[in-house]
Order: structure tokens, then sequence, then C-alpha cells
């Protein structure tokens, strides 16, 4: 400590150095006082520089510092660190700041080894400091550094300019044009859909201080023409396209319509009628019924997307994109273009269209007597709705058929039942905005035509299920595992056993549906509107074609786990979007009814409750008490649609 004691030193913290007078101290630590008079202590490995030239005590520090510094910046000004790295040559030998400044100024006082210790400690370019000593890079190294360094600079500078044409773009009262920014256009856009790490991701934050990054991406695509200025931010943000590309619309129209195949069945003798809503336009299947000897032939006829496009092709990758058609409040938003959805692939009266068929045998009573399905041809006899076959089933005069139908319909569900089925109804509202309009409808689950649509459709795909089993067709099943109901619950009503119930689940192998009572299950009845029901439809036509499969286990897995994730997503949106506009249609048309609302559970202000009428949920804040089940006189409160902020209040008898 002798040698520092009364002397100036120059010690480094963090990336600053500075001047202390040593005032005492032992062998490793010292103390001091520095320019600011400040008291320090610092370990002795921590000084610098030694100015043994000073001679005066601390009183003169400030000056000496002060002196001292305008000395080392004119030094500093122009001292050359590829000369003296030059100078070193192949040296390896690690050499202190005091060796260096001998071998660049030709002496070497105390301000010259502080201009060497600072430049070097700044500059790393060419030296590896080593605590107070250094060593000079080889030349390989060297120049990678430097390398690195040149573009770290013109990153900061591209990102510099880039951060300005953001702000630009985002104060601009008009539209602007992308050209001359089309990466970071694209690098905004694949942030704002899929959330992707980029650059992107650091200058938004930068560009407005009041909006999130997501809204700000937003905003600077409308005002590039990218997104068009009433574009939903919702759908944008989980990545769905509202229009197809030009590649894949040409692709559709390219598309011949189907002109009759001699190796498919063509089913005859019998009407063949497709049942849906009044305003379906994507018509993938039919049912067909028919007598013979041993009682009932019904058929479900589901349209062969899989004959008119292959894997891999572009329409086959926009729909793995989208997954499923959306139906939204807005319009909807389908999984294939119009030219195949709604065109060559629906099923429509008056021309051939390719099917897959599954054919049910049943005895008079409804009984399963056999199954087959086959590559088929049919011409759909006609087009129904639920409506017009709710009116034909509750008519005087019901034809044979129909009845028939709708007694097998009766024996299937009553069988899955029986087997452990869990049938619920719930309220479903069909919303649909039409200018200033809103207007908000019941879906009649529970109607009698509903219900043979449905046993109709659940039957064909767990014949196909049974079908790829024992075929050992490579197929994804749908399975969902019994309830789990604790220890000695009671279950008092049908519908609690929904809260044990598990979710469902994808596997290779064949297993039951507690669910639907069934031994094995599937999708594939809606392949122009899911994408997952595509991908099987292809292996079963596979093969009942005698043709290699399209997918292997695995990528089949694969791609069915990545299309489900997808189809949740997008389901997801279109409930939000439904929950909005009901949010709206309540606020516009029932802010002053007074309303049926049921207790569903208590919360931390109160309780949810579900309208009766519209099965739309909302909160109650009450300090009340009341059953779950209670039914409430609520009126609208307060209403956030923007939020999905439903609030109501409890009126008095």
């Amino acid at each position: 400590m002798s040698e520092f004691l009364g002397k100036v030193i120059e010690y480094q913290e963090k990336d600053k150095f500075r001047f202390a007078f040593v005032t005492g101290g032992g062998a490793s630590k010292l103390q001091g006082v520095d320019s600011n008079g400040r008291q320090i202590a610092l370990s002795s490995k921590k000084i610098m520089v030694l100015h043994d030239s000073y001679s005066g005590d601390r009183s003169g520090l400030s000056e000496f510092a002060t002196s001292a510094e305008d000395q080392i910046r004119t030094y500093s000004e122009d001292f050359d660190t590829e000369l003296l790295w030059s100078t070193v040559g192949d040296n390896q030998d690690t050499l202190s700041a005091r060796e260096l400044a001998v071998l660049y100024f030709g002496e070497a006082n105390s301000f010259h080894e502080s201009t060497v210790m600072r430049t070097l400690s700044s500059d790393p370019v060419y030296f590896k400091r080593d605590g107070n000593r250094f060593q000079a890079r080889e030349k390989e190294l060297v120049e990678k550094i430097k390398l690195k360094k040149r573009r770290e600079k013109e990153n900061a500078e591209r990102d510099a300019a880039e951060l300005e044409w953001l702000k630009f773009v985002m104060e601009s009262p008009a539209t602007v044009s992308p050209e001359g920014h089309d990466e970071l256009v694209q690098l905004v856009e694949d942030f704002l859909r899929r959330e992707e790490r980029n650059r992107a991701t650091t200058l938004l934050p930068r560009v407005s201080d009041s909006e999130p990054s997501r809204e700000t991406a937003f905003e600077i695509l409308k005002k590039l023409g990218i997104l068009a200025e009433d574009a939903s931010f919702l759908l944008v943000t989980n990545d769905i396209q509202e229009v197809f590309s030009e590649e894949a619309l040409s692709v559709a129209q390219e598309i011949e319509a189907y002109k009759g195949d001699s190796s498919r069945f063509v089913v005859a003798g019998c009407e063949t009628i497709a049942i849906d809503d009044e305003e379906t336009r994507e018509v993938d299947d039919a049912i067909s019924i028919q007598q013979i000897p041993e009682g009932w032939r019904v058929g479900i006829h589901i349209t062969d997307v899989s004959s008119f496009f292959t894997k891999d092709n572009i329409l086959d990758k926009e729909a793995l994109h989208r997954s499923t058609t959306l139906y939204l409040p807005t319009g909807f938003i389908p999984m294939l273009p119009d030219a195949v959805s709604s065109g060559v692939a629906t099923l429509t009266t008056g021309g051939e269209r390719p099917v897959i068929s599954t054919f049910v045998k049943f005895d008079e009573e409804g009984t399963i007597l056999g199954s087959e399905i086959k590559r088929s041809e049919i011409t759909l006899t006609r087009r129904m709705t639920y409506k017009a076959v709710d009116e034909l089933l509750n008519s005087a005069d019901v034809p044979m058929t129909w009845q028939a139908l709708e007694k097998i319909t009766r024996k299937l569900t009553s069988d899955r039942l029986a087997d452990g089925a869990v049938v619920f109804e719930r309220i479903e509202m069909k919303v649909r905005v039409k200018g200033e309009e809103i207007q908000v409808t019941a879906i009649e689950n529970d109607s009698r035509s509903r219900k043979i649509v449905s046993e109709m459709m659940i039957l064909a795909n767990t014949v196909t299920a049974e079908f790829a089993d024992v075929n050992e067709i490579p197929v994804i099943f749908r399975v969902q595992d019994p309830p789990s109901v604790p220890s000695g619950k009671v279950i008092d009503a049908p519908e609690d056993i929904v809260k044990f119930m598990k979710p469902a689940r994808l596997s290779q192998i064949a297993q039951p549906h507690s669910g639907l009572g069934l031994k094995s299950y599937l999708q594939s009845t809606s392949p122009i509107r899911r994408y997952g029901d595509l991908v099987l439809q292809r292996q079963i036509t596979a093969f009942l074609s005698g043709m290699d499969f399209e997918y292997k286990s695995q990528e089949l897995f694969e791609v069915l786990a990545a299309a489900e994730d997808s189809e949740k997503r997008a389901k997801s949106v279109e409930r939000e979007l439904t929950r909005y506009w009901l949010i709206k249609y309540m606020d516009k048309y029932h802010r002053e009814d007074v309303l049926d609302a049921q207790v569903l559970r208590k919360n931390t202000r109160g309780y949810q409750v579900q309208l009766e009428e519209y099965g739309l949920r909302g909160g109650v804040r009450t300090q009340e008490y009341f059953d779950e089940g209670t039914i409430l006189k609520v009126k609208v409160d307060e209403v956030n649609a923007e939020k999905s902020i439903l609030n109501f209040v409890i009126i008095q008898d």
C-alpha cells in the first residue's frame, strides 16, 4: 500500500475511468477520495494507472484530474490502434499498457499509459484485454470482428432509417406507398399476423408510445393499403385471410366439372336429398333411403373433394392454412375458393357429382344389419331446408321413407345413449349483420330435421372409423375417455355429467368416444369445410381406388394436429365475433327490456348468468345469494362490445 499512499491513481468504475487520491488502506484494500470529494474503498487490483508524477495533496486532485483529462484527450484524438497492433506484429505475449505506450509513443508517462488503457478497453477489435494487460489478436480474428462491427453499424443505420419511415407512415393523414420498403412491410405483417419475432418487433414499440405494438402494426398496414380500412383486427391477428391469392383463384377456376367416371358406383332408384340452411352455399352431404327386402338402405353421400385437386396443390396449401370455413355475422370466409366450394365440388341438383357413399342396411326396427363404403356418383334430386323438412315431418301425410328415416334416427340415438352418450341441449344463435341492421335467430338444434342430419353424419363417421380400423387404413381417430366422476358423487341431472367429461383427443388407434357413445369415431363428412375431413377422405379414397396412401401415419398425425390447432383458433374468433355482435344487438334493441337470466355460477363480484332466450352470458353484481339454476329478471346495465363486457342489473319484482 505504501507505493500508492499519497498518490493519485486511476481506476475503472464500469466503463468510466476515474481519478482518486489514496489516503490509506492495507495490502489489498485502499481508501481514498475521488475528484468529486467522494470517499471510496477499492481493491489494489482495480488500479489501472498510477500517476506518480503528482506530488500535491488531496486538495489539488480536482485540478489535476481536469488537466490530466485534457492531456489524455489530446493523445487519444490522434491515437491509431491499428498502427500499434501492426507494431506489435505476431507477438502473442500479454503486454501492459505501459509497455504498449513505449512501443507507440517512444516513452511512457502516466498520461500515455492511460491513453493506451482507455483506448484499447473501449475498442477491443485489435487487442484482447486480460485484467490490466493486453494481447494482440490474430489477423483472421481482427477481420471477423471488423466485419461484425461494420454490419452492426449498417444495421443500426438501417434501423434508424426504417424507424423514421414507420413514424412517417403512422403520422401520415393519407395512404403511403410501400414501394422500396417491401422487406420491412413483410416483417411488420408477419409480426402482426403470426407474432413472428423479427426486427420489426424491436422497431414498432418505438413508433408509438400510446399503442401496443400489434395495434401499431395494424394501423401501419392500413395506412400502406396492405389492409382494407375496415379490416378486422381480430381476423388479421389470428392470420385469417379473407381473400385468396391470385394463384389459388386461378387454379380453382381451371378445375373442370365432373364428367363421369365408369369406375364409380352410380346411385339410382332413390331420392338423394341435401338438407341445409337457406343460405348454405357449400353443400357437402346428401342423404338417400331406399326400401329393400330386409328393411331399409340408407346412404350418406359426401362430396369427393379429393378428386378435384391433389395434396400439396396450391388449393391444398390454402385449405391447410385456413383449416375451416368460418361463418361470421358479417359474412362467411370459405376454406376453398368459391369456384370449388360453391362450384364444382358442391352438391347441386341437375348434375352428376362424385361422392364417397356410406351405405347402411337396417331392419324394420332400425337395427343395423351391415354397411359398405363406395366411390360413387349421385345426381342430387333436391335440396331442402331444415324448415321445409320439419314442415314435412309435422304434416298429416308423411311419406313412408321419411317415417323410416326418423325411426332409424331415434333408434341410433337411443343406442348411443344406452352406451353412455351425453346429449345436452344448448342455445345457439345465428347472427347476421346487414348494413345497420343486426338480425338474430335461434337455431333449433333439437328440431326433427336437424336430429336426422346430425345422426346420419355421426353414423357415416363411425362406419368410416370401423372401416378404416378393419382395413388398417392410416387415419386419425377422435377419442374421448369416460368422465371422471368423483367417488360417491351422485349425478342428479344428465347435464351435470358435462362437468366431469374429459376433452376429446386425436389418436392413431381406434378407441371409444364416450361422449358420443361409440366404439370408434373420426370426422370425414365435411371435406369442403374442414381440412382434417379432407385429409381423411384422401386416405379412404386411396384405399377404395387401390392407390398408395397420401399420408403415412406420423405425417397424418402432424398434419391433423396442425389443422386442429388452426381450426380451434379460427372457431375461437368465430365465437368472439358472434359474441361481439350479440352484445351490440342487446345494446341496440333490448337495452330497456326485462330479460330472463339463469344463474350459472358465483364469482368475486356476484354471479355469471346466461340469458334464457339468447344463450348470451354476462355478469350480475350483487351481494345477494342465489342457487345455481335460479332464474332472475334482469336488464342490460353495462355494455362494451369491444372489450366483450356485458353486465346486467337485477330487476326486483
